[in-house]
C-alpha cells in the first residue's frame, strides 16, 4: 500500500486498508487486473462515499443504486435487519452523535462443546483513538464546523522523527 500512500502521480487516497484502496479517480491502467497476482482489482466506481473509521465506511453508486456498508463489529445481518444505510452513517457527521444496534453474536466454546447465541448492542461513533501522535498521548484532530465533522489533520511522518 506504501506505492499509493502520498504520491502525486495518483489520485487523492482517501482510504487503504490491508488489501483496497480508495481514490478519487481512475488509476493507471496497468494497476488493475481481476487476474494478475499483485494487481489490484476493481470492484466498483462510486458516485459517494464516507469513511469513519478503520474498517467502518459506505459507499453508494446513485446511477446503479448499489451500496456497500462495512461497520466492524457489526455482522452482515445485522446491518440489514438495523437497516444500515449509506444515510444513516452520515448522521455520525454531527458532533458527539451515536448510532445503537441490536445483533446475535455467536460464541462458541471448544472446552464447553457448544455455541451461545447472545443478543448484544452494539454502539458506533466517530472518535479520534486511532491516530494517536506520541507527544499528545492521542487523538487525531477532529474538525467540525457548526457541530458537524468536515475532516481530520493528517498525520505528518515528520511529526514523529527524532
Amino acid at each position: 500500500m506504501s506505492q499509493f500512500k502520498n504520491n502525486p502521480s495518483f489520485p487523492n487516497l482517501y482510504y487503504s486498508d490491508t488489501d483496497s484502496v480508495y481514490f478519487d479517480g481512475p488509476l493507471p491502467e496497468n494497476f488493475i487486473s481481476n487476474t494478475v497476482l499483485g494487481k489490484l482489482k476493481l470492484e466498483g466506481i462510486w458516485d459517494k462515499a464516507l469513511f469513519l473509521a478503520p474498517k467502518v465506511y459506505a459507499l453508494t453508486n446513485d446511477q446503479t443504486g448499489e451500496s456497500v456498508i462495512k461497520v466492524k463489529g457489526l455482522t452482515k445481518d445485522a446491518i440489514k435487519r438495523n437497516n444500515v444505510t449509506f444515510e444513516l452513517l452520515t448522521t455520525l457527521l454531527t458532533k458527539d452523535y451515536k448510532l445503537t444496534f441490536n445483533q446475535n453474536k455467536w460464541f462458541k466454546s471448544l472446552s464447553e462443546a457448544n455455541i451461545k447465541i447472545v443478543d448484544q448492542i452494539y454502539t458506533l461513533q466517530v472518535t479520534d483513538s486511532k491516530r494517536r501522535g506520541r507527544e499528545e498521548g492521542g487523538g487525531r484532530d477532529l474538525i467540525y464546523v457548526n457541530g458537524n465533522l468536515v475532516r481530520t489533520n493528517p498525520i505528518l511522518i515528520s511529526d514523529f522523527l527524532l
